[in-house]
């Protein structure tokens, strides 16, 4: 089995095919990640609790805005 791996599939892919397969699988996990944060942000504002209150998915965007003086993160 590996030799048909390393002999049939990897020698027939050119290099252009290999970049291309390798920059989909990281635009692939970039739309999950992305979909991930939009469903996040998404329950964050579907709970009632939540009304008024800003989405901060990162520590650091609370920290900017107190030190600025926003109210009612």
């Amino acid at each position: 089995m590996q030799d048909f791996v390393n002999n049939s599939i990897y020698n027939n892919f050119s290099s252009s095919r290999k970049l291309i397969v390798i920059l989909s699988l990281f635009w692939l996990l970039y739309l999950v990640d992305y979909g991930s944060g939009v469903i996040k942000m998404c329950m964050f504002y579907s709970k009632e609790e939540n009304k008024g209150r800003m989405f901060l998915p990162y520590p650091e965007q609370k920290i900017i805005l107190d030190y600025l003086g926003y109210k009612n993160l």
